[in-house]
């Protein structure tokens, strides 16, 4: 073959290969754009239930994908905590007035108080252990000790502008797996 075949013939198969390249690509985005397409996120995602007996609370908790896991309409997980089997669970919620002030009466809560969170199929009982009122920053710092046994609730204090209200509970020991009612 020539010389001039030679470079035809390498020309062609880079071409060749470029547009491959680009088909295969093409392919993968198709793929994961389908991909979301058949796994929507779902705004009732509901997985669970928090029951305060003592100031009359019972709200549902949404998936962490869910667009209803957000502080602005309901109760709502912070990121990495939704699974008591394996996480702290931190919860969030706004205090003061109006509708979507679900934490509004969570400055009554007494050490010992009961909660109840409902996760999947199963249920737990916290009580209460500790109640901090600390400067509200935007933060949450969390003691490491601290595991998958606990429940943390966080509010801004009621009446208080600077304030942010912090309840510590621990799992109770006697919890069974039992059925939500």
């Amino acid at each position: 073959m020539t010389k001039r075949k030679w470079i035809i013939l390498i020309a062609l198969t880079v071409l060749i290969c470029s547009i491959n390249l680009k088909i295969t690509r093409k392919q993968n985005t198709l793929t994961n754009t389908y991909w979301y397409d058949i796994i929507p996120l779902k705004e009732d995602t509901n997985i669970g239930t928090i029951i305060i007996p003592k100031i009359e609370l019972k709200e549902k908790l949404y998936a962490p994908e869910s667009k209803n896991n957000n502080i602005e309409k309901h109760v709502s997980f912070a990121t990495n905590s939704s699974d008591p089997k394996i996480n702290t669970i931190i919860l969030m919620a706004h205090s003061g007035s109006g509708k979507l002030a679900y934490f509004k009466d969570l400055d009554k809560l007494e050490l010992t108080d009961i909660i109840k969170f409902n996760y999947k199929d199963e249920k737990y009982i916290y009580t209460i252990i500790n109640i901090i009122i600390t400067k509200k920053n935007g933060t949450l710092s969390i003691n490491k000790n601290l595991n998958h046994n606990h429940l943390i609730l966080t509010t801004c204090m009621p009446n208080q502008k600077n304030k942010q209200l912090v309840i510590i509970a621990e799992k109770k020991k006697d919890n069974l797996k039992i059925n939500p009612s």
